[in-house]
C-alpha cells in the first residue's frame, strides 16, 4: 500500500513540534474548537502545555501547527513573539471549509510576520510569505496532481500586532463605547436645554 506523504508531515508538525493541535477529523472538529490547549490525533486525546515549539534549521526557526489551530489567533501568536520564520500548517478538511480556511492562514502569516507553508488534504494547500503574497496553491478539488513546489522566504519580518495582538481592536472598542457615551450625554443635555427654553 502507498502512503500519503502528507501523512508524514502531519505526523511531523503533531509530534515534533505541536501539543497545541486540533482535530484531524471532521467529527472531533467541534472537541478541538472548544479545547484548542488539547492534541486530538485521530482518536487520541492527551492534554497539551499550550507552548508553541520551535526548531532552529538551515532555512530559519520553523514551528508547527495543524488544522484548526489557525483560527485560533491567539495560539498563532507566539509564532510572532517566539522568532518563527517559517510556520508549517498541515489539515485534513472538508470541501465546505475550501478555500476559507487556508485564507485565515493567510491572515495569521500577516499578523505574525511569518511564512506559511499549509498542506491540505480535501482543502486548498497554500504557501505565503510573511506579508500573504500567495507563493503556490494547490486546491485538492481542482486537480489530480497534488504537488505544490514553493520557495518562501527563509526570514521573518517583524510586525506590531507580535507585540501589541489585539490591544489597537480593544482600544478601538473602547472609543467606541467613550464616543457613544459622550453622544448620549450630549444629547440629553441639549434636550433638557431646549426643554428648559421652552418653559
Amino acid at each position: 500500500m502507498k502512503r500519503k506523504p502528507e501523512i508524514f508531515l502531519i505526523l511531523l508538525a503533531a509530534f515534533v513540534f505541536a501539543d497545541l493541535t486540533c482535530s484531524l477529523t471532521v467529527n472531533s472538529a467541534t472537541a478541538s474548537e472548544k479545547q484548542p490547549d488539547r492534541t486530538i490525533l485521530g482518536e487520541i486525546d492527551a492534554p497539551g502545555d499550550g507552548i508553541l515549539r520551535t526548531a532552529e534549521t538551515p532555512f530559519g526557526t520553523i514551528s508547527g501547527v495543524i488544522c484548526w489551530d489557525t483560527n485560533f489567533h491567539a495560539v498563532v501568536h507566539q509564532a510572532g513573539r517566539n522568532g518563527t520564520d517559517i510556520l508549517l500548517s498541515p489539515s485534513l478538511e472538508f470541501r465546505a471549509i475550501d478555500p476559507m480556511h487556508a485564507q485565515m492562514a493567510t491572515f495569521r502569516a500577516i499578523e505574525n510576520g511569518v511564512s506559511i507553508v499549509r498542506q491540505a488534504d480535501n482543502g486548498l494547500s497554500i504557501a505565503t510569505d510573511p506579508f500573504g503574497r500567495t507563493l503556490a496553491a494547490v486546491d485538492h478539488f481542482a486537480t489530480d496532481d497534488r504537488v505544490m513546489v514553493a520557495q518562501v522566504p527563509s526570514k521573518g519580518v517583524f510586525t506590531l500586532y507580535s507585540v501589541i495582538g489585539d490591544l489597537f481592536g480593544w482600544l478601538a472598542v473602547a472609543g467606541f463605547v467613550v464616543i457613544t457615551i459622550v453622544g448620549i450625554v450630549q444629547w440629553r443635555k441639549e434636550k433638557r436645554a431646549a426643554t428648559t427654553i421652552q418653559e
